[in-house]
């Protein structure tokens, strides 16, 4: 398999990320001054201990200098901590940065693509952004400054003995020539762990989403298999993968021991010729273990963007080609109106359909719809109701036509618009976060609009009340509840413009005839699509 590198959309974006960062990046850069300084003064003082001071017999001497050896490697060891500390808060923020991102795209990702991903290929692809965060903080930035040490080490060896300068050379090149094969193999084995993986991810989710249903149906043993299966695929392709890096760890160790071998037993031949002293021997061995480790370091970076290239690529292939829209100036959505005589909400000549390939879902619709009108969506199933009412909401952008809400696109006009699908999901925390967290509404108004709705009662007759915790998708909750819920939540947001589908499906014919006539979006203007047997809210 060949390897391909990165997307360079996705790297521009990583980029923007890492200058973001130049404080962090600054605080690296200096750090990395007195580390080169104590590259070099380690060596130098242990060949002055060898070469003057241990045969001078100066007691004085050589307590002052390994007094400084002393001073100079716990310097090293401060330096060595505040740098992980450093590396560890940049880290976290580029993965931050990386991660908003990425959510950003999907969230702004045309509804159709959303519709065609699955959720293993997602959460792959977010994993995927958090590992590539991660080695641009610890595998690409940290190698490019200790690229300084290992310059001051080249500088400091040549200094002390240039004999061993072209070795080292050509050592760094043999290297390098080893480990590119292994690293291909490497790269092209990680894509196969990832599309693994995101198989083995979107198996589970639906395992753990269908259990009932399988179970139900006695298929549950069948269920675990499907599981079971993928999850053997994807750790037999992520030990093969391991199997792979360990031939690149080998080489690495190899080629360090090998270097350490090649300095001792040329700097004894020297030596032991009276060509080079004792101290000079030790000095190069310290330092070319001072310039080592970073060596390898860049060799193994570019090695990194290699293999990081099936990350990116998970990465770009979710999030690339989607452009967030801008942040929308923060506006009190109760504010924004129209006059009387222009319509709240235009639909005009209106086509989308899902796929290109497939029939259109809207055709030629039109549909206008006055400030503080409650207009109900009829027709059969199939008909496009809830496609119209994603339009309206901004979902999704029509093929032809337009489709504006108080006077701007609808795509503009989202902060104005509160939409209820039929399946709407309720996230963990209790139930008064979960109201606060659909209606952005604060406590008073939840309040009252819970006394308008009946939910108030329900919470009552609950030990915790409103702080009842609920578990993620609120499966503790019947249909009804949770949609009673919901269309709490919807009278307590101060949105101008309610979309509800199907919102009171599964209540009960009592509660809905308790609700009918309470006005609950007065003045306010609602489009709704129900059974038609639900309540019909007035104006």
């Amino acid at each position: 398999m060949q390897a391909r590198f990165p997307d360079h959309r996705f790297l521009r974006r990583l980029w923007t990320a890492v200058r973001a960062e130049r404080p962090a990046l600054l605080r690296l850069a200096l750090l990395a001054l007195p580390m080169q300084a104590s590259a070099l003064a380690l060596p130098l003082l242990t060949g002055l201990v060898a070469d003057r001071v241990v045969p001078a017999g100066d007691r004085a001497l050589l307590a002052l200098v390994c007094a400084g050896v002393a001073l100079v490697a716990v310097q090293r060891a401060a330096l060595d901590a505040l740098r992980a500390a450093v590396l560890r808060d940049l880290e976290a923020r580029l993965k931050g940065a990386v991660l908003r991102d990425v959510f950003a795209r999907l969230m702004a990702a045309p509804l159709s693509s959303l519709r065609g991903s699955t959720v293993g290929a997602t959460s792959q692809a977010l994993a995927s952004a958090e590992h590539i965060a991660g080695l641009t903080a610890r595998v690409v930035l940290v190698p490019a400054l200790d690229a300084l040490v290992a310059l001051a080490a080249v500088a400091g060896l040549v200094c002390v003995q240039p004999a061993f300068a072209p070795g080292l050379a050509l050592w760094t090149l043999a290297v390098a020539t080893l480990s590119w094969p292994l690293a291909r193999r490497h790269a092209a084995l990680e894509r196969v762990e990832l599309e693994a993986s995101a198989r083995h991810r979107g198996r589970l989710y639906e395992l753990l989403r269908g259990a009932p249903t399988l179970l139900s149906a006695g298929r549950g043993e069948a269920g675990l298999g499907r599981w079971r299966f993928a999850f053997t695929a994807h750790q037999g392709a992520a030990l093969e993968r391991l199997r792979a890096g360990l031939w690149l760890d080998l080489l690495f160790d190899g080629a360090h021991q090998a270097a350490r071998v090649g300095v001792l037993a040329g700097g004894a031949l020297l030596a032991a010729d009276g060509r080079l002293s004792v101290g000079a021997v030790l000095s190069a061995l310290l330092l070319v273990e001072a310039l080592i480790p970073p060596t390898l370091a860049i060799v193994r970076t570019a090695l990194v963007l290699l293999s990081s290239a099936p990350y990116m690529e998970r990465v770009s292939a979710a999030v690339d080609g989607v452009v967030p829209d801008p942040e929308p100036v923060p506006v009190a959505p109760a504010v924004r109106r129209v006059a009387t005589d222009h319509p709240a909400i235009a639909v005009r000549d209106a086509w989308y359909r899902y796929d290109p390939e497939a029939a259109w879902t809207i055709a030629d619709q039109t549909l206008l719809v006055r400030c503080g009108e409650v207009a109900r969506l009829d027709g059969p199933s199939g008909s496009g109701k809830t496609t119209l009412l994603r339009l309206i909401a901004g979902l999704a952008r029509p093929e032809r036509g337009s489709v504006s809400v108080l006077g701007m696109d609808a795509r503009d006009g989202r902060r104005q618009v509160l939409y209820l699908p039929q399946s709407f999901q309720l996230f963990g925390g209790t139930i008064a976060e979960s109201l606060a967290l659909l209606s952005q509404a604060d406590p008073a108004r939840l309040s009252e609009a819970a006394e308008r709705t009946g939910l108030a009662g329900w919470l009552r007759a609950l030990p915790m009340g409103a702080d009842t915790p609920l578990p993620p998708g609120a499966g503790t909750l019947s249909g009804g509840q949770r949609q009673l819920l919901a269309l709490t939540a919807a009278v307590a947001s101060n949105r101008p413009v309610v979309l509800l589908d199907e919102t009171m499906a599964n209540m009960d014919p009592a509660l809905r005839d308790r609700l009918d006539g309470r006005g609950l979006f007065a003045g306010r203007t609602v489009v709704l699509v129900e059974h038609p047997s639900s309540l019909a809210l007035p104006g």
